[in-house]
């Protein structure tokens, strides 16, 4: 799944920044794994709404909106995201 943070650039809360990280459920649905923070394409507003697996390629979509202003999809590799998983040192 996609979890997101924000923050506001020069303490206006007007300039707003997402920043996205992948979490990981264990079979009891609790989380176990963490990304590091990461950005897609702007240093503006992108929001990540959605990933789904392509069943043909294994690629990841993400969707996102780009600046609310356009839908993407970045496209990843399945490893690229299992690499940037760390344990969380407290799992809820």
């Amino acid at each position: 799944m996609v979890i997101h943070t924000l923050s506001y650039r020069n303490n206006n809360t007007k300039l707003r920044t997402y920043w996205h990280r992948f979490l990981w459920l264990d079979s009891e649905l609790k989380p176990n794994q963490v990304s590091r923070e990461f950005r897609l394409a702007c240093n503006d507003i992108e929001y990540v709404s959605g990933l789904a697996q392509d069943p043909e390629t294994g690629l990841i979509g993400l969707g996102y909106g780009y600046r609310d202003r356009e839908a993407r999809i970045r496209w990843v590799q399945p490893v690229l995201i299992q690499e940037m998983l760390k344990p969380l040192d407290n799992p809820a």
